[in-house]
């Protein structure tokens, strides 16, 4: 009988945005669906976290990667991993996200079907998806409306949420074997 070594799977979401946690919930299910023997390490996506992640040796990484040099540090583990996030324009390491292009097409349309004839897009320069959905918007707006105005800020409110995740590295945590219990992981 033969028995297989369970694979070590590194979870660097981070739980202070709900899509993370969506994420988290999600990869939890699928390993519980499936019977999957897997060891997870939940951690934020930080640099400060390389040095574990190196000793711990995950088989594969799942990660929401919106740090270029999180990203560097990340590669040199030479293992299979994935970000759900298209934060950073052209990053080596693949990602899964919607097509931005199309939602901020979608977006344009939306509001030229429901007559509006005024518009403005609101992002961040500095997140790459943000930058796809602001070009389909102006895709279709161009073809469609003379000229609208662009206000583009990173948020602070992203950055600070991110701030208190770190400083809780090291820090005991509570947590829930059920991804879906009554506090809302």
């Amino acid at each position: 009988m033969s028995h297989k070594t369970p694979k070590r799977v590194a979870l660097l979401l981070g739980q202070d945005l709900g899509y993370s946690r969506r994420v988290l919930s999600g990869v939890l299910g699928y390993s519980e669906s499936h019977r999957l023997d897997w060891i997870y390490h939940n951690a934020p996506p930080d640099i400060r976290i390389l040095p574990a992640l190196e000793r711990w040796r995950p088989h594969g990484v799942v990660v929401h990667l919106a740090d270029r040099t999180l990203a560097e540090g990340l590669s040199r583990l030479s293992v299979p991993m994935i970000s759900v996030t298209n934060t950073i324009e052209d990053a080596t390491i693949p990602f899964v996200d919607v097509d931005s292009e199309a939602v901020g097409r979608m977006a344009a349309e939306y509001f030229l079907g429901r007559g509006f004839r005024s518009f403005a897009y609101f992002g961040s320069r500095r997140v790459s998806f943000s930058q796809n959905r602001e070009k389909g918007f102006r895709t279709v707006l161009e073809k469609r409306v003379t000229g609208f105005p662009i206000f583009t800020q990173i948020s602070s409110l992203i950055l600070r949420s991110r701030r208190i995740g770190v400083a809780m590295i090291g820090r005991p945590s509570v947590g829930s074997n059920n991804c879906r219990s009554r506090w809302g992981f």
